[in-house]
Formats: C-alpha cells, structure tokens, sequence
C-alpha cells in the first residue's frame, strides 16, 4: 500500500500479485520455465516444478522452452505459478486476466474457484468476476 497497512496473523501466508507481475521474471527470460522455479524455490526438483505449471497448463516442451518464446498469456500462468508456490491461504491478485486468452481466463477462474483460501480480485474482465 501506499499508505496505510494491513495487518495479518503472523501464521496466515498472504500471496499477493499486481497486474505487471510478469516482471519478476524480466532477466530470467533464458530459463525455461521449470528452470526459473527451480532457481527461486531452491529445493523444488524438475517434477514438483513440472507439476505445479501443469496445473496453469504449462505442460510439456513449454515447461522445457525459454521463457522468452513463450506468449504473454503463458508467462503469465508462470507467475502465476510462482505467486501460489507457498501454498497461500490468501490471494490478492490485481487484474490478473491481463494477457490471458479466453481459456486461460476460465481455466484461472476454476482456479480460484476450487482455491481453499480466501481471495480478493481487482478485475475490469466482468465475464471473468
């Protein structure tokens, strides 16, 4: 926030992703997708990467290819990936249909809709919300 704050209990693992989030993986765009997660998780091996893109339907040789050839919707189901790493029991994502095709859309709204936590969705895709 800008100003103010929030305020959680100190157990409660709090995920939260602004609508650029792709940047985070800006410099990092030669690894392949189960590379980067590797990189940023440490102790992740190639299956637990492999399965967690599996489930934003990064499968195959697009969890093996360079990030760089990827489209924008894919990487954003990599960041995506990486923002539910922690097993977080709340989700706060800011327009998070940003780039994504009308399948990805509705494969992230099953998503959230099967996520066991609480979420919190800033979105001007009203299909979507």
């Amino acid at each position: 926030p800008l100003e103010g704050g929030r305020w959680a209990h100190g157990h409660v693992r709090v995920a939260a992703v602004h609508q650029h989030h792709t940047q985070q993986l800006e410099g990092r765009l030669e690894l392949s997708a189960t590379a980067f997660l590797r990189e940023k998780f440490g102790c992740a091996t190639d299956l637990e990467a492999r399965t967690r893109l599996g489930r934003f339907g990064i499968t195959g040789p697009v969890a093996l290819a360079p990030m760089r050839s990827l489209s924008g919707g894919q990487l954003v189901r990599v960041s995506l990936t990486a923002l539910t790493w922690g097993d977080p029991h709340v989700l706060i994502v800011d327009e998070p249909t940003n780039h994504l095709d009308v399948y990805a859309i509705d494969a992230l709204a099953q998503a959230l809709h099967e996520f066991k936590g609480g979420a919190l969705c800033v979105s001007h895709n009203r299909a979507f919300l």
